[in-house]
């Protein structure tokens, strides 16, 4: 699940880095001073949080967000650490060599999320820095990800 997540914060800083905290409330609040409910996953995640999806529901029960609120939410998701990340990429290392098939791997993610949030095309311009003869190296792909690169 946290590969998806981080394949999916990718995305949000290529549509939209923000600055700040602040400035992502201030960009899904709009105008009204508050950050809707259906908008908290979105946020979080371009605010620099990784929320699961069961996460996502919890916290779309609520209607809204006032900043301290958003902020608050915001603390309770933390990155993913890169061991757990790397390990779960593990899974589809066939030959233990820290790579897998960049084709298999991103087509199978963007199976998974590309329901309108993200596109093989999309998915294999994120990896692209990371693929060498059809091979994602999984652990440089995931450390620069952790470094906001």
């Amino acid at each position: 699940m946290y590969i998806l997540i981080i394949i999916q914060e990718c995305q949000n800083n290529r549509a939209s880095k923000m600055a700040s905290v602040d400035s992502t409330f201030q960009w899904y609040a709009g105008t009204s001073g508050s950050l809707p409910g259906k908008h908290i996953g979105a946020a979080l995640r371009a605010g620099g949080g990784f929320p699961t999806e069961t996460e996502v529901k919890t916290f779309e029960a609520k209607s809204t967000y006032s900043l301290d609120e958003f902020k608050a939410t915001l603390a309770k998701c933390p990155a993913p650490d890169a061991a757990l990340t790397k390990d779960l990429f593990s899974v589809f290392d066939k030959t233990g060599e820290g790579e897998v098939q960049a084709n298999v791997l991103t087509s199978q993610i963007s199976d998974v999320i590309g329901k309108g949030l993200i596109t093989e095309k999309e998915l294999k311009q994120v990896t692209k820095p990371y693929t060498t003869k059809g091979k994602l190296n999984y652990g440089n792909f995931v450390d620069a990800i952790v470094a906001g690169n």
